[in-house]
């Protein structure tokens, strides 16, 4: 019992009781100290704050990048405007009094104190969006954002080199995008006609990558092309029923590189490639035809390529040909221990 702060006898019982479970979550040191000893608190401890230490620590870094390469214009339109920004606050504390300066101050301290904190606090999924350090620097890129903006530049490179040369200004795309079939157009009456069969051509479905992998159990090639990405099953597999998938690039929502872990495998993990998977998932479109062997989280189509070879270098191409904006994700905590933005 204590003067300033009285108790009641069934408080100071759910105290014991808090203190006994092994299970219960300490929110205070004391806590941990009563729960693991005055000497073995501190690890505990750690454990506990170290997944929020890891995202403040992962978002300062974030944060120096954007820095960086704003100072070095790694994005013109985003420094433009973060100078902007910088150059009307200079002249807002230069031209106005102090009274207002002050006012204009502590309006953004207050708004970042009862606003934005508890909202990051309460849905840390969306603390990047009432940041004030990150509206200053807003679409600044990250060194792995700008990593992934070259290899979409050189993605489209590479993609219209492809779709040019696939035929000349004879030649005309018929059929099955899957499996395309090429007539000379001798019958082409004017520019207009030759215009409209060369775009019909370059919007058609163009293979451009292809990796071994096994899906489901079944051994095939997943197929990077100018439009869509899927999984084809080898020869001998598609002799039996096998499950594959065809997705168009607009609906990847995310996609993230595993590994397998294996005891057995683990001395040959430098030297082997069964270890590695490729996750891909897709924005659920049709719920009620749902594709067997998919597992739904959140809402989307999780799609695990297994025996992935070259995975580094597909990982890259779905990037680079997609067209799509990426951003690098930190990957979640998970205190289970189980096997990602």
């Amino acid at each position: 019992m204590n003067y300033l702060y009285p108790s009641s006898l069934e408080e100071l019982r759910q105290a014991i009781e808090r203190t006994i479970d092994r299970g219960a979550t300490a929110f205070k040191i004391g806590e941990m100290m009563d729960k693991h000893g005055s000497d073995d608190w501190l690890e505990p401890f750690l454990q506990e704050l170290g997944p929020f230490i890891q995202i403040q620590v992962a978002d300062f870094a974030n944060f120096l990048e954007s820095t960086y390469n704003c100072f070095h214009w790694r994005s013109p339109r985003a420094t433009i405007s973060t100078l902007a920004l910088f150059a009307a606050l200079f002249l807002i504390t230069a031209l106005t009094d102090s009274r207002f300066s002050m006012k204009v101050f502590w309006l953004v301290v207050g708004v970042t104190f009862f606003i934005c904190w508890p909202i990051s606090s309460l849905h840390p999924r969306y603390r990047l969006l009432v940041s004030p350090f990150k509206w200053a620097f807003w679409d600044v890129p990250t060194h792995s954002e700008w990593c992934f903006q070259y290899l979409q530049e050189r993605g489209a490179i590479a993609r219209d080199a492809i779709l040019s040369k696939v035929n000349d200004d004879d030649y005309v795309l018929l059929g099955d995008p899957a499996t395309p079939h090429i007539f000379i157009n001798d019958d082409a009456e004017s520019d207009n006609d030759f215009e409209e069969a060369r775009e019909f051509q370059i919007d058609r479905e163009r293979e451009i990558l292809s990796f071994g992998c096994t899906y489901l159990h079944v051994p095939g090639r997943f197929i990077i092309s100018s439009t869509t990405v899927r999984f084809e099953a080898t020869a001998i597999a598609g002799i039996l029923p096998y499950e594959s998938f065809i997705k168009p690039y607009t609906s990847l929502i995310e996609m993230s590189k595993r590994q397998t872990r294996s005891s057995i495998l683990s001395p040959l993990a430098k030297v082997t490639t069964g270890m590695d998977k490729l996750e891909l998932k897709f924005r659920d479109e049709n719920r009620g035809a749902r594709m067997h062997g998919v597992r739904d989280k959140e809402g989307a189509e999780v799609v695990t390529l297994q025996n992935m070879r070259g995975r580094d270098k597909a990982f890259n191409a779905v990037v680079a040909f997609s067209g799509l904006k990426w951003q690098s994700l930190q990957k979640k905590p998970d205190r289970a221990k189980k096997p990602v933005t």
